[in-house]
This record gives structure tokens, C-alpha cells and sequence, in this order.
């Protein structure tokens, strides 16, 4: 049902015209993902339970989903979020994600009066754009999974905390479809209707 091929890629974010900047994506040790769970990630048990997850409608058979195991937390923990695919096809649907990064293009949040946040890879691009510089991707973490036909699976994670500077108060997580990550949508505001989870920072 799952197929692995792992790459192992020297990695740097290039940004022509301006100064470099290093991506999240580089990690110390690469995960497993499939059959086996992603729980290498420091301060993430082995028998981590990645909670149940939520999905966005299917488009050509394939929904995109995500879970947050915790929805109660302290300031600085680690906040891991699992993405999903639910393959109702009758073919095999593969997934390539960098360590700590990919997982940013299927998620978004925002905060309690609806703003979006931006990541601080978004950022980056966002500064590099206006010294009139293009951004490449690549990564040093990274691997390919694949869900098999009618079955589901996690294909993808991330910590929060580090993507995010997330004060105490309370946020929405949203999925979405994957996408180039960009920060041109930085004033985004929550779509009515939305499906997505809850969850809340408590201070130290």
C-alpha cells in the first residue's frame, strides 16, 4: 500500500537579488512516513496518535485533509499537525514532502478576529519580492509516500511552532488544497463556512 523513496538533497532557499535565506525544511534525521507514523519529530512520542482527521471535499476522487492531535497548549511546545490523503480512486496517489516545509502549502491560520497569519517562510519570499528577487525551493529532507486506492493516510507533518509565532490566544487551522506557498494573500480573512479546527495557546 506504500511505497518509499527516500532523497537526501543539500538544500538552501536562493533568492536572487537579495540576500540568501534557509528554509525550515532541513530536519536531522529524515521520517518515515505510511505504515509508519511520522513520530520523529522532537518531543513527539512513538506511539503518537495523529487524532482524526477532517477533509475537504474530494476533487477527481482525492481529498486533502489535516488532524491536530492537541487543541489545548502551552506557549513555545511543539505543535505537530498531520496532513492526509483519502484516496477514493483506484490508483495509487503519491505525495512528495520536505521535512518541516511541504506541510505549510496545505494549511493555513488564522487568528480570533479572522486575520490570517504568515509564515515565516512567507516572510522571507515576501521580503526577497521586494528587493525584486525570485525564491527557489529545494530541501535536504525529503521523501516520497504513497497512499494506496480506497484508503487513507497521513502523507505529510510539520511543528507548528516553528513556522509560526503563535502568541497565547485562540486560532483556526484550515486546509486547503496544495499550493504554491506565497505570501501574496496575507490579508486574507476568513472565508465563511469554513471547515477547520480550533485550538488555543495558553501562556507559559
Amino acid at each position: 500500500m506504500y511505497s518509499q523513496s527516500l532523497l537526501l538533497l543539500a538544500s538552501i532557499l536562493i533568492t536572487a537579488g537579495a540576500e540568501a535565506n534557509y528554509p525550515l525544511c532541513a530536519d536531522s534525521e529524515p521520517t518515515l512516513l505510511g505504515s509508519q507514523l511520522p513520530t520523529h519529530m522532537p518531543g513527539v512520542p512513538d506511539t503518537a496518535d495523529p487524532g482524526k482527521p477532517i477533509f475537504l471535499p474530494a476533487q477527481e476522487g482525492v481529498s486533502w485533509g489535516l488532524s491536530l492531535p492537541q487543541t489545548s497548549l502551552k506557549e513555545g511546545q511543539i505543535i505537530p499537525v498531520f496532513i492526509w490523503i483519502d484516496n477514493s480512486t483506484d490508483k495509487n496517489q503519491s505525495h512528495y514532502y520536505c521535512c518541516n516545509y511541504s506541510f505549510l502549502k496545505h494549511i493555513r491560520i488564522f487568528d480570533s478576529t479572522g486575520q490570517r497569519l504568515i509564515s515565516s517562510d512567507e516572510a522571507n519570499i515576501l521580503k526577497s519580492r521586494t528587493k525584486g528577487g525570485d525564491v527557489i525551493e529545494s530541501c535536504s529532507c525529503s521523501s516520497y509516500t504513497s497512499v494506496g486506492p480506497r484508503s487513507q493516510s497521513v502523507v505529510d507533518y510539520g511543528n507548528l511552532a516553528l513556522a509560526f509565532t503563535l502568541k497565547p490566544g485562540r486560532y483556526f487551522l484550515t486546509v486547503k488544497y496544495p499550493g504554491v506557498l506565497t505570501a501574496e494573500i496575507q490579508n486574507e480573512k476568513l472565508p465563511a463556512e469554513t471547515a477547520g479546527i480550533n485550538f488555543t495557546i495558553q501562556a507559559k
